[in-house]
């Protein structure tokens, strides 16, 4: 008599856009592959009534999920969330992040959100430049570090870097003629012929890259997040960790649906290493009162 491996209900809440993205066909083919059903979670009903589940990935903001998701953990203790309410808020929230800085500096939304914080990012040379903002905001030193930014991809224990072409450096030249602000967009398409040497970047050696994961994660208790770090053009030895992100596009990256796999199935593996599947499955829909 053959037996078939256990099946593993993974509940998704994201945004309508983040839904698009990221649940991609090729990531449903390497689920089914792997004997993981992605299911939607429909925030406008209660969360308790659906399911089950044996994990939850989610990255919505608004109180009533937040308020939905805290009671389904409260009756359903032994199904991970990923990642708790209170890590998001703590990565979500950038004043953690504030340091003493000078000009230039590099102007960013208080509250991250995705992609669309590119758009509100600005270079400010000056205080004339400051005064222009809309507050609140958080602001950067910005370091030269030759064009390129490295872009972690965490998941769990799996971490991918990848390089992107970033802003120019500035020389004392621009330093002193340059006044205000300016966006990072108008500064990004100026600059894309700029770096002909992109492709010949090295990369941080990846070792390095796990221990910085390893440790962001440990220190933040979260498991999906991307970092972005920059070599100081000063100091080849020397990296900065300028941004944290949490739940980003993993679908920017190459053979994503292999990596996201992994973490998944590592996550409801270690949650059923000595528990009862089926009762803590049952158990989901019948503990509101």
């Amino acid at each position: 008599m053959s037996t078939h491996p256990e099946r593993n209900s993974i509940g998704y809440a994201l945004l309508p856009n983040k839904t698009q993205a990221f649940i991609q066909p090729s990531l449903i083919l390497q689920a089914k592959e792997h004997n993981i059903e992605l299911i939607p979670i429909d925030p406008s009903k209660p969360l308790i009534e659906q399911g089950p589940f044996d994990c939850i990935i989610h990255k919505l903001y608004c109180p009533d999920w937040e308020s939905q998701l805290q009671h389904f953990s409260s009756q359903n203790p032994k199904v991970p969330i990923i990642d708790s309410l209170d890590s998001v808020q703590r990565l979500h929230n950038r004043v953690s992040m504030i340091q003493v800085v000078r000009f230039p500096l590099i102007a960013k939304p208080l509250m991250a959100n995705g992609s669309d914080t590119w758009h509100k990012m600005y270079l400010v040379f000056d205080e004339e430049g400051l005064d222009k903002l809309e507050t609140p905001i958080i602001l950067q030193e910005f370091v030269n570090h030759g064009g390129v930014i490295f872009k972690a991809y965490v998941a769990g224990d799996y971490v991918k870097c990848v390089k992107r072409k970033s802003l120019p450096d500035l020389n004392e030249d621009n330093s002193v003629t340059l006044k205000g602000l300016l966006p990072f967009l108008q500064i990004s398409s100026a600059s894309v012929e700029e770096n002909s040497d992109f492709e010949c970047v090295e990369m941080p050696a990846v070792d390095f890259v796990e221990e910085v994961a390893k440790a962001m994660k440990e220190e933040t208790g979260i498991n999906l997040f991307n970092f972005d770090l920059i070599r100081d053009a000063r100091d080849a030895n020397r990296y900065l960790v300028i941004d944290i992100n949490y739940f980003p596009g993993y679908e920017k990256i190459p053979n994503f649906e292999s990596l996201f796999m992994g973490f998944l199935l590592e996550i409801v593996g270690k949650n059923k290493s000595g528990d009862d599947r089926e009762n803590g499955k049952q158990d989901q829909h019948g503990k509101e009162g």
